[in-house]
């Protein structure tokens, strides 16, 4: 289950760096609700 979740997230910030895509978003606001969203800030940082 991990290397799916691993997997999955690579996928993401490779096809989807800025979370813009309406999945991109709805993981934006999954990170909020976790007060992860300190993330999204090291995502745009490359």
């Amino acid at each position: 289950l991990l290397r799916a979740a691993r997997d999955d997230a690579a996928m993401t910030v490779d096809r989807d760096p800025k979370l813009e895509t309406p999945r991109g978003e709805a993981l934006r606001t999954l990170l909020y609700l976790f007060r992860r969203d300190d993330a999204i800030r090291l995502l745009r940082a490359g």
